[in-house]
């Protein structure tokens, strides 16, 4: 859906400009949460470029990933 490529973009753009942490903030955005969160998790375990991800939901549920 539309949420993971946002998401897929979002994550490319932060690893060519260095990025070795993302947040990703849902409080003002339309996108599922879970679709974002379980993009995040599959880019997350295939890239050991990213130290980690924080996922905040709309409800103010934080997810942490870290390697």
């Amino acid at each position: 859906g539309s949420g993971e490529s946002t998401m897929a973009n979002q994550i490319h753009r932060a690893k060519e400009q260095g990025a070795r942490h993302v947040v990703s903030d849902m409080a003002r955005t339309s996108l599922d949460d879970v679709a974002v969160l379980n993009e995040m998790r599959r880019r997350f375990a295939r890239n050991e470029w990213f130290l980690s991800m924080i996922h905040i939901a709309r409800d103010g549920t934080v997810t942490r990933l870290a390697h």
